[in-house]
């Protein structure tokens, strides 16, 4: 059984089949008879050990971006779902989405190459993810130059000085950026939407509002956090 990322085995003197059978529906990964060789015990536990590593890296790699290192889209669809459950299930709470795009991506890729922009990719996802200061935070890439950040319970404005710390960072990290319009550094847009428990919002009503803020921030000349419109 797999529990809390535990594996179990049963030794037992009984060899009779039903008792193998009946410790295996249970959910042991492995029986064995307390009769074998010491030698045969180790094997099988090495064996286990072995399968329970490529389990836990293989399902790490199913939930993390290979390039940049945090969760993948599918790890933030799988947490944006689980968190607002967990906000109907209490009856409280709130989840605030912030979507980020790098601004002008496409000119800095044809400008230093796409070598060079996937190292600004990693760079801003490390900065995105050492500006967020709660375990529970989750910032994931999104998809190409975009990345989001999940935050719990806090307010909208709390939610926007999050969002400027973020933009703030990435300016300050000061990646060159000789193709930008905006700055010649590396800027991000980030859009804001916050939904809370006894509205009648759901996560991709969520997602809409904080996508229309994004597109509020690109429209208003990037490099800024804008809210959607009212």
């Amino acid at each position: 059984a797999r529990s809390r990322g535990l594996s179990w085995v049963l030794a037992s003197k009984t060899a009779a089949e039903e008792v193998e059978l009946r410790a295996l529906n249970h959910g042991a990964e492995q029986y064995m008879s307390l009769d074998s060789s010491s030698s045969l015990h180790k094997a099988r536990i090495d064996k286990l050990v072995s399968d329970r590593r490529r389990f836990v890296s293989m399902e790490r790699d199913a939930r993390v971006d290979g390039m940049t290192q945090i969760a993948n889209r599918r790890e933030f669809q799988f947490r944006l779902e689980q968190d607002w459950q967990r906000v109907l299930d209490r009856q409280q709470g709130s989840i605030s989405l912030l979507l980020i795009d790098l601004d002008h991506f496409k000119p800095y890729n044809d400008n230093y190459g796409h070598l060079a922009g996937d190292a600004c990719l990693k760079r801003a996802a490390s900065v995105f993810k050492s500006s967020l200061k709660r375990s529970s935070d989750l910032v994931a890439r999104y998809g190409g130059e975009e990345f989001a950040v999940l935050v719990l319970d806090v307010s909208q404005d709390q939610a926007m000085q999050i969002a400027e710390r973020l933009r703030s960072a990435l300016q300050e990290d000061a990646i060159e950026h000789q193709a930008s319009p905006v700055n010649d550094f590396v800027t991000a847009s980030i859009g804001v939407a916050r939904i809370e428990c006894g509205g009648q919002s759901s996560v991709s009503d969520l997602i809409k509002l904080a996508d229309d803020g994004l597109y509020a921030a690109k429209g208003s000349g990037r490099n800024q956090v804008q809210a959607p419109p009212m």
